[in-house]
């Protein structure tokens, strides 16, 4: 059973609220392959960005692993590409193609808040999904 914080974090994106100031430390850092955001609002606007690339786009939880100082997500992310989506090379536009995509996000605690978030996914799965490679 995933912890309130895994799941106040899931339901943060999905029901796009991005309590981020609720999960996130003021110092906090979130990582995911291209530049890091830092603080509640940079991070809030990073998974913002997610929405606009794939306004259906929602978060699943698949399985977390948790000590009282790291918890280990394992997710799916699962939305229609019908926006522009920033990648590390720049913006690309919309494909209009549907995505299923399995992640792993790594969440360092603090106070019972995130400090520092680091997220893996398989990139060449990514944009194969969308045509894009």
């Amino acid at each position: 059973m995933a912890s309130d914080l895994v799941t106040r974090w899931l339901d943060s994106f999905n029901s796009r609220a991005f309590a981020t100031e609720d999960l996130y430390t003021r110092d906090a850092t979130l990582t995911e392959g291209g530049p890091t955001a830092h603080g509640p609002e940079e991070i809030r606007e990073y998974f913002k960005g997610y929405v606009a690339a794939f306004p259906d786009g929602r978060e699943e939880l698949i399985s977390s692993v948790e000590s009282p100082d790291r918890i280990a997500i394992e997710a799916r992310f699962i939305g229609t590409n019908t926006g522009p989506m920033y990648t590390p090379g720049g913006f690309v536009p919309a494909t209009g193609k549907s995505l299923d995509w399995a992640f792993v996000a790594v969440l360092d605690l603090e106070n019972g808040k995130i400090k520092a978030h680091r997220g893996y996914g398989d990139q060449v799965v990514l944009r194969t999904q969308l045509g894009l490679m």
